[in-house]
């Protein structure tokens, strides 16, 4: 997983943000990405990292996890 090294970052941000972060699964086949899916826990984006990591060839293919603030602001229609 290329997110080795960025995870204690990560984790240090979150421990300081009071925010709850979206959790982003990226998967790249041969260098190139291919599909990206949402979670709103990182349990859960692990768990699909997981199944998804038995289907890729791991010297050509990656997955990564990474956590997004998403600031989210309603509009009042005038």
């Amino acid at each position: 997983m290329f997110t080795i090294g960025i995870k204690e970052l990560q984790e240090e941000q979150m421990a300081t943000n009071s925010y709850k972060p979206l959790w982003i699964l990226v998967e790249v086949r041969s260098g190139i990405p291919v599909a990206v899916e949402s979670f709103s826990d990182r349990q859960s984006a692990e768990i699909r990292e997981t199944q998804l990591r038995k289907q890729l060839n791991l010297e050509n293919d990656e997955t990564g996890i990474f956590p997004i603030e998403v600031n989210v602001e309603s509009k009042k229609s005038p």
